[in-house]
């Protein structure tokens, strides 16, 4: 199932479908944040997660393919805790996320 999320975000047509994939891999992006980056205080409402690294690697490549430099601040794809209605948090006190420096 990975190779198969990661072969559809490295090749996405569109950020509206790169941001679908993303949900699948339990990502967001850094780039259009709907909310802080941490929160004033812990929050309790998160549970255990894992990312794979084969959807990050993937969904990095896309995300330099379909997002130009000079239309965001940083490319970062944020490992997204995925408790309903969270957004942003990893876990409670911390935002975990891959940057993609690649021009």
């Amino acid at each position: 199932m990975c190779a198969d999320i990661a072969s559809e975000l490295e090749t996405a047509s569109s950020l509206q479908e790169y941001d679908r994939l993303l949900l699948s891999a339990k990502m967001g992006v850094g780039w259009n944040k709907p909310e802080p980056s941490m929160y004033p205080a812990p929050e309790k409402r998160f549970i255990p997660a894992h990312w794979s690294y084969c959807y990050a690697r993937a969904a990095r490549f896309g995300a330099a393919r379909l997002l130009r430099i000079e239309d965001s601040q940083r490319r970062n794809l944020i490992m997204a805790n995925p408790v309903p209605g969270n957004t942003e948090a990893t876990a409670r006190s911390i935002v975990a996320a891959y940057q993609m420096i690649q021009g």
